[in-house]
């Protein structure tokens, strides 16, 4: 079955049961524990709930033994990959507050960027003209999204976090246009940011890439959940990949590993951040 006719079909399922007991979108939403908003989005087929999620709704509307294994199959079904980004944005006007609840329930979080600095180390000014380059569809309200990545940088100084970005010299380069001081200034604050106690940056010079790893897709990895399912995430231009299942898992833990062994870290990542901002303050 195709994911996104899975997630419809779990979604009406759902819908039919709360609907069954006569339940309220709101009294349901809290017997699961999240909120009205979503519930109706998971209805609609448009998000997917998490196996715990399934079975408190299972629990709620008294689903049988026999019954709950078929939603859970479904719901292991739609959770398989990944989600167009119009289906994603239906009713929003940006993602940001779809990937804050996604980090907000990570206690260990590992970013690879082969393209662009990650969202949680940009400046404001550096993450306006990277979200105004990447809204290809013009569907995002870009004053909007900046303040709600913004907003998720607030995680940066959470005690009981892990945060790791692994960057490469390329991204590190890469100017989103505008003056080489939009550059200088993110380099400073990736710096600055690295000196926290819950971040760890790594840096990939361009050799290391070229000669060692020939991988040029970024990913997150979402381990350590609340909910205890491990995730990945994958941004494509047209989709949002999420590789859920324990093998896929493990690749990309395997992928960070190798990549970690080989990336300057702690005060050689710092160095080599500074002598990239001193080449940009030269450019001015």
């Amino acid at each position: 079955m195709a994911r996104d006719g899975a997630r419809r079909l779990l979604g009406a399922q759902l819908h039919r049961l709360r609907n069954r007991v006569g339940k309220s979108g709101r009294d349901l939403a809290a017997e699961v524990g999240i909120s009205q908003s979503t519930l109706s989005r998971i209805e609609r087929g448009l998000a997917v709930p998490t196996v715990p999620q399934v079975l408190a709704w299972a629990q709620a509307t008294d689903v049988g033994a026999d019954d709950f294994a078929a939603l859970v199959s479904l719901a292991e079904a739609a959770r398989a990959e990944g989600q167009p980004y119009e289906e994603m944005l239906d009713g929003r006007s940006h993602l940001q507050g779809t990937i804050r609840e996604q980090e907000a329930a990570t206690r260990t979080l590992l970013t690879f960027a082969p393209i662009f600095v990650p969202g949680l180390l940009q400046t404001a000014e550096y993450a306006q003209r990277v979200i105004a380059l990447t809204n290809v569809a013009g569907r995002i309200d870009l004053r909007a999204a900046l303040a709600g990545r913004l907003e998720r940088q607030g995680i940066l100084h959470e005690s009981g976090r892990e945060l790791g970005f692994l960057i490469t010299e390329a991204a590190l380069r890469w100017r989103p246009g505008g003056p080489a001081s939009v550059v200088t200034t993110q380099l400073d604050r990736i710096v600055s940011v690295g000196a926290l106690d819950t971040v760890e940056i790594g840096v990939l010079p361009a050799e290391v890439m070229a000669d060692a790893i020939p991988w040029a897709t970024g990913f997150t990895i979402y381990d350590d959940r609340d909910d205890g399912e491990p995730s990945v995430g994958i941004e494509l231009p047209h989709e949002y990949l999420t590789p859920r299942r324990p093998e896929h898992v493990d690749i990309y833990r395997a992928l960070w590993d190798r990549l970690h062994g080989v990336a300057l870290l702690g005060p050689e990542a710092a160095a080599f951040i500074r002598n990239l901002a001193g080449e940009s303050d030269r450019q001015r």
